[in-house]
């Protein structure tokens, strides 16, 4: 079995063939097209004989942890041949993607899978507490919409630079994924939704994201389906809220997926409407400790002296232990040997329980709680890694 880049025509025929054998909701023939447009995806195969036994990529992109943008690679089309399956193929691809995104620099790394337990085994954990809200369009305030605010239809790839400007802008952090071409081509023609452009005074100001879904046995879309919104103050997320309904008279719901912290009540005359915790939540991993660490503010008051002891199986640059200076809001990482440290002052976690600090779903107390274990003084500051409302917002 040889490992390389899928390049030729050959190559991604047989990606589409497999895919459309694993994901079942796409023909061949639209994945082929699928993986010929796409351009920010680094895909590689394992191949017998030249034929594809298994396959997966990843997207690069940028998402921002705690307000800061980081550098991303986001793992998609992870697929293998049902006979094939267990034979430890995806393992060999998924350490390749691995060694690759930190040798690109990028921080962290992020996917969207079906099964949870197999990424944990490669240091990725559950990062977002979404919550899927189907809303009625009646419940949505009526705005006196501002005359000021303009909507347009997106024309495209034309758009694409413009729509990252609004995402790093955005109040809503916490729900951007942004990338060159393909975040753009994910969430809009890639995936047959539609991209709505709010202009305020001749200048960008925000977007959604949407596609009509059927309700079983008709033949229209009753419902829409809403992957992401962003706004750059409180009246563009006013009038996207407005321009939803318009659709009352022909829609009967909304469904769209927030952080669970997002302030939602604010804009409904009630909130009886169905929620749960979406499914397949995001999963986040940890590339380059040392990189998003020092990528992140903390409050410009906390002087903290840390100490951790990371475990990475699969990237050794991350693994040993660690000196966490914080002063002045930021973070100097630096690894240091044990001669001089007391174990008592030392934090040991793995590489999956310091990204789930790191992204902010969960405090120190909470993670370490379950282990009975003494945790070090110096940790116990709330200050440090706060939880985060977060949610990752992008489909392939």
């Amino acid at each position: 079995m040889i490992i390389k880049e899928i390049k030729d025509k050959e190559e991604f025929k047989q990606a589409g063939e497999l895919a459309e054998l694993c994901f079942h909701a796409f023909t061949a023939e639209n994945m082929i097209k699928f993986f010929n447009h796409v351009k920010d995806l680094y895909f590689i195969g394992a191949f017998e004989e030249n034929t594809l036994l298994s396959a997966a990529g990843y997207h690069n992109f940028q998402i921002f942890i705690r307000g800061q943008l980081c550098k991303c690679s986001g793992i998609a089309a992870v697929m293998t041949h049902p006979i094939q399956r267990k034979k430890g193929h995806v393992k060999q691809l998924m350490i390749k993607l691995l060694e690759k995104s930190y040798n690109d620099g990028l921080e962290v790394s992020a996917l969207w899978p079906f099964e949870h337990g197999f990424y944990r085994k490669f240091g990725y954990e559950v990062a977002e507490k979404p919550i899927f809200y189907k809303i009625k369009i009646s419940n949505i305030k009526d705005f006196k919409t501002d005359e000021r605010i303009s909507v347009r239809e997106s024309k495209g790839k034309e758009d694409f630079d413009m729509l990252n400007t609004i995402s790093q802008k955005a109040l809503n952090k916490n729900t951007r994924i942004i990338g060159k071409f393909d975040a753009w081509f994910l969430r809009g023609i890639g995936t047959k939704r539609k991209i709505f452009i709010f202009e305020k005074e001749g200048s960008s100001a925000g977007f959604i994201s949407f596609k009509f879904v059927k309700i079983k046995d008709k033949d229209w879309g009753r419902n829409i389906s809403v992957l992401d919104w962003a706004y750059t103050d409180i009246e563009i997320k006013k009038s996207i809220l407005s321009f939803l309904k318009k659709f009352e008279s022909d829609i009967s719901e909304v469904r769209i997926t927030l952080p669970y912290e997002e302030e939602m009540l604010t804009y409904l005359k009630e909130f009886n409407t169905s929620h749960v915790f979406a499914d397949w939540p995001a999963m986040v991993r940890v590339i380059n400790l040392k990189k998003t660490l020092e990528i992140l503010n903390f409050p410009k008051n906390l002087e903290k002296n840390l100490f951790v002891e990371i475990d990475d199986e699969y990237i050794s640059e991350n693994k040993g232990l660690w000196n966490l200076k914080i002063s002045g809001s930021k973070c100097i990482a630096t690894k240091i040997t044990n001669e001089e440290i007391q174990e008592s002052q030392v934090l040991k976690l793995t590489i999956n329980e310091i990204c789930q600090l790191i992204v902010g779903f969960c405090t120190v107390n909470s993670l370490i709680e379950s282990r009975n274990k003494k945790i070090p003084k110096e940790w116990l500051d709330e200050q440090l890694f706060p939880t985060a409302p977060c949610w990752i917002g992008i489909e392939f």
